[in-house]
């Protein structure tokens, strides 16, 4: 297989020689601005991890590349680089406060790019919420700036300013004179696009400084006078209201923000694995794990809903970042603890988790100390607190990629374990944090964790690890299936002659993905096969292949 050009250069941005960075930074750029350069790769993920790291350089030159690259490969990949965003935003925010004007102002560039193309205004600025109370005052500065942009840009109606305000009323309190000064210019221009309520809600909730009321509801008063209001802030409110300055959001526009993209209908996961080319894309998608029907069943999107919510928290050391996962660890260890304190303890983690804990270098030694509790919480006689269990380490896995790989290959079993559990929400729970490993964690040593489970006495487990095996090969790259193709080839072998109609189903279509990465192995499978399993198999799998083949 002939290696692509992003492959190739994403062997080289790994440089520690900051000579080479640049000049490779300004190769990579050259080639991303020519629209007829392709960017299919084996794992374009990998790539952007590694440019995401030269945001951090101490050269701006760097950094500035870095910057420049991921705002081509937002305008190539659009809803496409969502599950890279949190990845993203944060180091960005921290160029936001750079020393140079050139970083900062294509840091702001590519926050702005995000929101054009590739997520709703709302989700990014629940990512830049830390910004607000970082410690470099310019950071602090430059969100207020960016807001205000924002408002001008995309309207009032694509913010849930409920939940931003607060975070500026604070600011009107700042140790620094220019970001105080910001902050007020940035309440006053969400006046104008709100109106009176806004005004309302500020004087009747927002703990504004004594201080600096007066001058707020002066600087209003002149707004209104001189006939600055937007039509926006004019509009007369009919009887029935929603709450205070998210009066004018439309319910499309307050959706929970998410890293993931959106789900699409068919049932397919969403994955940390974005572009690829035509050989490891086609048919990512699995069976729905429930019917709508089924009480307590849990499925994708209700995963992406409760992805973050949670509550807010913000991190400003190591330190901090420690004593939170130290916090959790204790709760979730002993089982003694009240159940709903082990679920809150869960929905901290991935709090932490959105908050930046992972650009700290400790985060992942103190990952490896969560995974006892944590498979403690999914083996839990709760249903709540499995079902957050596998929420989290879902979350996890889309997070962290393949830098989850040694605690999903520890975790994969008990997850597979819920599955014939009689109730609906621990088995579908199970059953989609799976999904989401194989989507976004390609693990190689997963393959025969699942593999071994075709001889499990469970029906419902051979059904579903068909299913999974089917959706592993069509999402991963071959050179993480290599090693494991003999047992994969066996598993599927197994599940072609299965006594379960699905599960014979689900292992016709993971041949063809099969297929198309070992041919030789895929055809000794079939001849392999016993007369009547063989004529079955291909007088099933014919017309349906067929006709995808030439759809």
């Amino acid at each position: 297989m002939n290696m692509s050009q992003i492959d190739l250069f994403s062997t080289l941005i790994g440089t520690t020689d900051v000579k080479k960075k640049i000049s490779i930074g300004s190769d990579v750029i050259s080639y991303l601005q020519d629209p007829s350069n392709g960017i299919e790769c084996e794992d374009i993920g990998c790539f952007i991890e590694g440019i995401i790291q030269w945001l951090m350089s101490s050269n701006f030159k760097v950094s500035l590349n870095g910057l420049e690259i991921l705002g081509l490969l937002v305008d190539r990949m659009k809803d496409d680089f969502r599950p890279f965003l949190q990845g993203a935003i944060t180091p960005c925010v921290d160029r936001l406060g750079d020393t140079k004007d050139s970083v900062r102002e294509k840091a702001n560039t590519l926050i702005l790019k995000c929101m054009d193309k590739c997520a709703p205004p709302q989700q990014i600025f629940e990512r830049l919420l830390p910004g607000f109370g970082h410690k470099s005052a310019k950071v602090r500065e430059e969100v207020l700036l960016l807001l205000q942009t924002t408002l001008n840009t995309h309207s009032a109606a694509s913010l849930s300013l409920s939940r931003l305000v607060p975070s500026i009323v604070k600011l009107l309190s700042d140790p620094s004179a220019p970001v105080r000064d910001v902050a007020f210019a940035t309440l006053v221009e969400v006046y104008r696009h709100v109106g009176d309520r806004f005004k309302q809600d500020l004087v009747n909730k927002q703990n504004v400084p004594p201080s600096k009321l007066p001058a707020l509801l002066s600087k209003f008063d002149e707004l209104v006078q001189n006939q600055q209001m937007l039509p926006t802030a004019m509009r007369i409110d009919g009887a029935k209201q929603e709450d205070e300055t998210d009066r004018g959001l439309s319910k499309s526009a307050v959706k929970r923000s998410t890293s993931a993209p959106p789900v699409r209908r068919n049932g397919q996961i969403p994955t940390a694995k974005p572009v690829s080319g035509p050989s490891t894309t086609s048919q990512q998608c699995a069976t729905p794990v429930a019917s709508s029907g089924s009480i307590g069943a849990m499925d994708e999107s209700l995963f992406i809903q409760l992805f973050e919510d949670v509550p807010r928290i913000q991190i400003f050391s190591s330190k901090e970042m420690e004593e939170h996962m130290n916090s959790i660890r204790e709760i979730l260890s002993n089982t003694n603890n009240e159940w709903d304190k082990r679920v809150a303890a869960l929905k901290k983690f991935r709090a932490i988790l959105i908050a930046g804990a992972v650009n700290y270098d400790e985060f992942y030694q103190n990952l490896r100390f969560m995974e006892p509790p944590l498979l403690i919480s999914v083996k839990d006689l709760r249903s709540l607190v499995v079902r957050e269990a596998c929420i989290t380490i879902a979350f996890l896995s889309q997070q962290l990629g393949h830098k989850l790989n040694r605690f999903c290959e520890t975790v994969l079993p008990a997850l597979i374990g819920l599955i014939p559990n009689s109730a609906k929400v621990v088995s579908t729970s199970g059953i989609v944090a799976i999904r989401f490993i194989i989507a976004n964690t390609h693990a190689p040593r997963l393959i025969p964790i699942l593999t071994d489970k075709m001889t499990n006495k469970s029906k419902e487990i051979r059904k579903h690890v068909c299913e999974f095996l089917d959706q592993l090969v069509h999402a991963w790259p071959t050179q993480k299936m290599e090693k494991y193709s003999q047992q994969l080839q066996e598993a599927i072998r197994k599940g072609i002659a299965d006594a379960d109609l699905d599960a014979r189903a689900s292992a016709r279509r993971a041949y063809y993905g099969f297929a198309d990465h070992f041919k030789d192995q895929a055809a000794a499978l079939l001849n392999s096969l016993d007369p009547h399993n063989k004529k079955s198999f291909i007088l099933r799998s014919n017309s349906t292949h067929v006709k995808f083949k030439l759809a």
